[in-house]
């Protein structure tokens, strides 16, 4: 398998990448966690998720990362942030950061999409600002979706409508979704170019 910068492309890479850490079930579990591991316990899992993923992600593309929080109203989404700046300094000093709160990146996504490239948000506010950009790009029966481990060990790939048992039998779901996931999917398992 050639390395990632050699290997062709199915096609063109998806204008902008959202991320999401599904890291907590609602924020209650972000206290539960910080309980039982400490604050340095969950800055280490914060750190490998936004580390290896969102930032190695960005780089990859033009080097510009969106971080995605509530940190004016909340103290999950304001160590969220913490440690994005963190990773950021430390090993990633190439990337372009900014911070939005999540009403208004999802504003703007509808007004300027065209600023995102790699956007990176808690699991709650990714649910969010993902069907936003898919109902702007014709629905959740047009989006592809990808949960890949932070290390890229395991990964499920799913349109994101899921399977649409509302309408089996209707002749009229569309099978775009599920072409773009099995693409990302030959895309994550290096094949290219089918």
């Amino acid at each position: 398998m050639a390395a990632d910068a050699d290997r062709p492309r199915l096609g063109p890479q998806p204008r902008a990448l959202a991320g999401r850490a599904d890291l907590e079930q609602k924020h209650r579990l972000v206290g539960q966690v910080l309980a039982a591991v400490g604050k340095a316990g969950l800055l280490q899992v914060l750190h490998r998720a936004v580390g290896l993923v969102a930032l190695g992600l960005a780089r990859g593309r033009r080097s510009k990362l969106t971080s995605v929080d509530k940190a004016n109203v909340l103290e999950t989404s304001r160590l969220w942030r913490e440690v994005v700046v963190r990773v950021m300094k430390t090993e990633f000093p190439d990337v372009a950061l900014d911070h939005m709160y999540i009403d208004a990146a999802c504003m703007f996504v509808v007004t300027q999409p065209e600023q995102y490239d790699t956007v990176v948000t808690s699991n709650m506010f990714g649910d969010i600002f993902t069907d936003l950009g898919a109902a702007l790009q014709g629905g959740l029966g047009m989006a592809g979706s990808a949960n890949v481990h932070a290390e890229g060990r395991v990964a499920m790939f799913e349109p994101v409508h899921g399977s649409a048992p509302d309408i089996a039998g209707k002749d009229m779901a569309n099978p775009l979704a599920t072409v773009l996931t099995i693409g990302m999917m030959c895309s994550h398992l290096g094949f290219e170019g089918i």
